[in-house]
């Protein structure tokens, strides 16, 4: 039994020049902004760091060290410049938006970076509890094995940006290699290079994700700015848009040619069991409750979403 379809999904993205163009600038917008926000994400995430931790642990003050873990954030300064980086996908993408409207750039960018101040890098702002709890972890088992504080100072620190389950990564190859015999300096070494690398992955995977995220939400300024000024009429609505390859997930297959109105939020509440895609059509064929459902006014759904949203046709 078909649950749901898109039929008219590719009729309406191309119906006219001007609705495939506004996908075009909020993907170019994205485009553009990537590469800077990537790099100030692995500056912050290389960034951190906890201060006087050797001394912490040449004291035996563990609980003090975990709680100095735990609290960790990256700098003022290094969030705004990951605030400042994404920002530019924000503006890039109202900019031609306001023009079609014939919008004075002033207020969506007054907006926008009032949007980018709250919402922007929420993803990194602290070391996050599992992985603080990995981080842990990985002390005591230093101690345990009577490794000295300074070196599993400096090896806790670059597990500090990490996810919990990367952390986990990190220690297995840190530790294992220990139990082959290699030195403490030389283990040390494989799980700092292993460590660099899973914080470059994360780092682009979230600079992606806030990057089209950003450029979404520049649109999304606009359309409410059109609104508020009568250069749309209230009840214009808004279509979600995946990319049709094949890397559509099951949560962007059910959002697909989802239709509201511009003010409205899109509930990012159920995923695909199964799901077709044939030619220009989405076919779903069963869903379920997510565990962690969520409201947006934009895409992204999750991390690295590639969806966006345009206007739906007059």
């Amino acid at each position: 039994m078909v649950l749901s379809t898109t039929q008219t999904r590719h009729h309406l993205i191309t119906k006219t020049v001007q609705v495939r163009k506004s996908i075009d600038d909020v993907l170019q917008a994205a485009d553009r902004a990537e590469p800077k926000l990537r790099r100030e994400l692995i500056a912050a995430l290389e960034g951190l760091r906890v201060p006087g931790l050797a001394d912490m642990i040449a004291a035996g003050a563990i609980a003090a060290a975990t709680e100095a873990i735990a609290s960790t954030v990256i700098s003022p300064a290094t969030y705004l410049a990951v605030t400042e980086a994404a920002l530019n996908a924000t503006i890039a993408a109202a900019m031609p938006e306001a023009a079609k409207f014939k919008i004075a750039f002033n207020e969506p960018n007054r907006r926008a970076i009032k949007w980018a101040e709250q919402n922007i890098a929420v993803n990194i702002v602290g070391v996050p509890p599992a992985s603080a709890q990995a981080i842990n972890d990985a002390l005591v088992e230093s101690l345990r094995r009577g490794i000295h504080p300074r070196v599993t100072a400096a090896h806790i620190d670059h597990l500090m940006g990490l996810q919990p389950n990367h952390v986990k990564a990190v220690n297995r190859l840190y530790f294992s290699s220990l139990q082959d015999g290699v030195t403490v300096e030389h283990a040390r070494k494989i799980a700092d290079r292993k460590a660099a690398k899973l914080i470059r992955y994360r780092a682009e995977s979230i600079a992606r994700t806030e990057s089209i995220n950003a450029a979404n939400m520049g649109q999304q300024l606009v359309w409410e700015t059109a609104l508020d000024l009568g250069l749309l009429p209230e009840g214009t609505r808004k279509i979600w848009v995946a990319t049709f390859d094949d890397r559509l997930c099951k949560i962007c297959a059910v959002l697909d040619g989802t239709t509201i109105e511009i003010r409205e939020s899109f509930a990012v509440n159920y995923e695909a069991t199964g799901f077709k895609v044939t030619g220009d059509k989405i076919t779903v064929t069963g869903v379920k409750p997510m565990k962690n459902p969520s409201m947006t006014k934009q895409p992204t759904a999750h991390i690295q979403c590639r969806c966006t949203s345009i206007l739906e046709p007059l």
